[in-house]
């Protein structure tokens, strides 16, 4: 391998009363085909159907040379959400990201109170003393699809897609929600494979939840997706039954009359599993998700394997369970430890992490939609435990500045 030089020229030396400031080293590659040597030969393709920035690098090198003593110091997610009145068309998310954007000759930049700043970037003006214009930043693709300033010529081609330099210390990325979102998709099942749907739907309602579950004395995963597949059984039938009785094609977003009344003849051709059926294992779907609900532990008949609030990082993690199994009968065995004894707590390879923040998004997508099922159903119950659901949501997708407890977004960039 050839050896790889880089040469780093300083430009200007700092007095030595400027001792305790922070040292800022700047770095910006210049050319996105490098030596033209790589095997990535797509970084130098000009078919990509988009300028990069090889097409006009005397523009680039100035962007560059014009932005290099500005950076991000403190940068702040801001989130102003749609109103519960607004029509379906007018549903936006405007999703703000404030850069803070200071300058590596300034002294001393301004410190930022984030909790007074609440959604700084839609609320406040920029404070530097500078053109705003000044900070630029490569957005990625997902980004792109949503800001409308950008500088379109001047992109990159990388791993992630299209990158392209935005200019501002603000970015807003307006989010079209649409119509809120269902339990059903956008379309009907097609009518020829009804039949079959109902048959799987007579034995899967019959399904019975194993004792430990109902115990909360497992771990977070594999009784959640258990959870969520029953939440399916109910969501399935319960469609199948309003299509049966001639469903409005107007609930379905992309599907005309014709296929709607095809399914819902079908679906009034066969048999489904009757209401009391349905409302016996939604008992046990509402039991299994309050069990991991209930504060105080095993003491307290909660989850055996209960949830703690973590003040350190600001999370909702599982204590773990030393299973001990009874012979003969697995499902019927216990944790055999208690808080402050908790094996996911001290061991990153218990409970598929869960302790350390790994997996939430996913484990605790399936304790959320199994909750939501038997809310639509019950809402009463949904009311009820309403606040502590959210300690599942606020973990993984919190969108408040203003919570103290939980940091926003943790599983998103």
């Amino acid at each position: 391998n050839e050896e790889v030089k880089f040469r780093l020229d300083v430009t200007e030396v700092l007095s030595e009363d400027d001792d305790d400031e922070d040292l800022v080293v700047r770095m910006a590659v210049a050319s996105e085909c490098t030596t033209g040597r790589s095997t990535m030969k797509e970084h130098c393709d000009r078919t990509l159907g988009y300028d990069t920035v090889s097409s006009n690098m005397e523009k680039y090198l100035e962007l560059l040379r014009k932005g290099k003593d500005f950076y991000p110091k403190n940068p702040l997610i801001g989130v102003d959400f749609p109103k519960e009145d607004d029509e379906a068309d007018e549903r936006v998310t405007n999703v703000v990201v404030d850069w803070d954007f200071t300058s590596t000759k300034a002294k001393k930049p301004a410190a930022t109170d984030q909790a007074s700043t609440k959604l700084r970037g839609v609320t406040q003006s920029t404070q530097n003393d500078v053109d705003d214009d000044a900070l630029i930043m490569f957005a990625l693709p997902h980004h792109l699809e949503s800001l409308s300033e950008k500088d379109s010529s001047m992109c990159f081609h990388t791993f992630h897609g299209r990158t392209c330099l935005v200019h501002g210390s603000t970015w807003e990325m307006p989010v079209q929600h649409g119509a809120p979102q269902s339990f059903l998709a956008d379309r009907p099942p097609l009518a020829d494979v009804i039949p079959d749907i109902a048959d799987a739907l007579k034995d899967d309602v019959k399904f019975q939840l194993s004792e430990n579950v109902l115990r909360g004395a497992a771990d977070t995963y594999f009784p959640a997706k258990i959870m969520a597949k029953i939440g399916r059984i109910i969501e399935i039938t319960h469609e199948l039954k309003q299509l049966s009785g001639g469903e409005d094609a107007a609930d379905y977003a992309d599907a005309d009359e014709s296929a709607v009344a095809e399914s819902a003849s079908a679906a009034a051709a066969v048999e489904l599993p009757s209401d009391s059926e349905i409302e016996s294992i939604l008992d046990d779907l509402q039991e299994s998700v309050e069990i991991w609900l209930k504060p105080g532990g095993k003491a307290e008949k909660g989850a055996e394997a209960e949830f703690l609030f973590d003040g350190s990082w600001g999370g909702f993690v599982n204590c773990g369970c030393k299973y001990t199994f009874d012979e003969g009968h697995p499902d019927k065995g216990t944790c055999s430890n208690v808080f402050p004894s908790c094996p996911a707590l001290a061991d990153v390879n218990q409970d598929f992490g869960n302790g350390f923040y790994n997996d939430h998004h996913f484990h605790y997508g399936y304790h959320i939609y199994a909750a939501a099922v038997v809310a639509k159903s019950r809402p009463e119950w949904g009311k009820r435990m309403y606040e502590r659901v959210l300690m599942y949501v606020r973990d993984i997708a919190n969108p408040s500045v203003e919570d103290g407890h939980y940091p926003m977004f943790r599983q998103k960039d």
